[in-house]
C-alpha cells in the first residue's frame, strides 16, 4: 500500500515537474511548478482525511479497506513532503523574509499549513512517538483537519486560486469528517443487522 502511494505521489511530482507552464504575462513556469506542488499536497491530505470514513463506511457494508491505517498514513506524509517542496519552490522565485511572511495573510495560512503537516509528518513514525512519549497521538494527528483549512484558505488568498474546485474538495472532505462523527459500527453489529433482515 505504501508502495503504491509512493509511486502515484513520484508520477504527480514528476508530471508537476514536466507539465507545469507559466503564463509570461501572469505568473511564470517556477511559480507554476510551486503552485502544482500545492494542489498536489492538499489533494493528497483530503484523501488522507478521508480514509478513515471510508473505511468505516466499508465496515457498515461487511467489507474492509485494507491497511487503512497504513494508507492514511502514507498519504499524509505525502502531504507533508509535497507541502515542504511548495513552500521551497516558492521561497526560491522570490525569498519573503519572515516580516513578509507575517504581513501577508496567504502566507501566514500557508506557513500554518506547512507547520501542522511537518509535526504531523515527524510524529506518523513510532520511534518519534515512543522518544517524545505520546500517547494521544491519534487526537494530535487530528489536527489535519486544521492543516486542510489552512491549506485552502492560503489557496483562496492567493492570486488566480482555483475557487470552485477547492470549495467543491473542501465540501467533499468536510461531509466525510462529518461522517467520521457518527459512531463506528463493527463487522460482528453489521453481520447482526443483516441476519436479522428478512
Amino acid at each position: 500500500m505504501n508502495r503504491g502511494v509512493a509511486l502515484l505521489w513520484f508520477t504527480a511530482v514528476g508530471c508537476v515537474l514536466v507539465f507545469a507552464r507559466g503564463d509570461s504575462g501572469a505568473y511564470s513556469r517556477a511559480l507554476a511548478v510551486a503552485r502544482g506542488l500545492g494542489v498536489v499536497s492538499l489533494g493528497s491530505l483530503a484523501l488522507a482525511l478521508c480514509v478513515t470514513p471510508l473505511a468505516r463506511g466499508l465496515l457498515a457494508l461487511g467489507r474492509t479497506l485494507p491497511h487503512a491505517t497504513r494508507l492514511r498514513r502514507a498519504l499524509g506524509l505525502a502531504a507533508a513532503g509535497s507541502g515542504l517542496l511548495h513552500a521551497l519552490c516558492a521561497i526560491a522565485q522570490s525569498p519573503p523574509r519572515l516580516a513578509e511572511q507575517l504581513e501577508e495573510p496567504a502566507l501566514r495560512w500557508g506557513l500554518g499549513a506547512l507547520l501542522v503537516l511537518c509535526a504531523l509528518g515527524v510524529t506518523s513514525f513510532s520511534a518519534v512517538l515512543r522518544r517524545l512519549r505520546l500517547s494521544t497521538w491519534k487526537e494530535l494527528h487530528r489536527l489535519a483537519y486544521v492543516a486542510f483549512g489552512c491549506g485552502v484558505v492560503h489557496a483562496l488568498l492567493m492570486p488566480f486560486a482555483w475557487t470552485l474546485p477547492l470549495l467543491g474538495v473542501s465540501a467533499f472532505v468536510l461531509v466525510f469528517g462529518l461522517l467520521r462523527l457518527l459512531p463506528p459500527r463493527t463487522r460482528a453489529t453489521s453481520t447482526r443487522a443483516r441476519a436479522a433482515d428478512p
